[in-house]
């Protein structure tokens, strides 16, 4: 299984709205979707998993499934994130690194995180 690398994670910051998608266009809602598209192939690649975008969530090893439920919880950019037990079932490196991006989101984007662990 690979784990999250130092260079992925540094990509978290969200990125800015397709150019497509402007105040004008009077298209909110493609704009909408477009930009979580555009949020889940980024979320894709800072959680490694952009290989596997096209596999089924069940054909996925526990430590990817979990990586997915974050980045599925972070797609639309949340103020608070409820995770409950968000390493469980993942490798001691990959659960620090999770840790650390956590607390990154939080100091960069002033995400709430409240989560439960043993």
């Amino acid at each position: 299984m690979a784990s999250l690398g130092a260079s992925k994670l540094g990509r978290a910051a969200p990125s800015s709205p397709p150019a497509r998608c402007s105040p004008t266009t009077g298209a909110t809602l493609d704009c909408q979707k477009l930009e979580a598209e555009q949020r889940a192939d980024e979320l894709l690649e800072v959680f490694d998993l952009a290989a596997k975008a096209s596999t089924k969530p069940h054909r996925l090893s526990g430590g990817m499934r979990r990586r997915l439920l974050i980045a599925r919880a972070l797609v639309h950019q949340p103020r608070l994130l409820i995770l409950d037990e968000p390493t469980a079932g993942v490798d001691l490196e990959l659960r620090h690194e999770l840790w650390r991006y956590l607390r990154r989101l939080h100091g960069e984007q002033g995400l709430t995180v409240l989560l439960t662990t043993h």
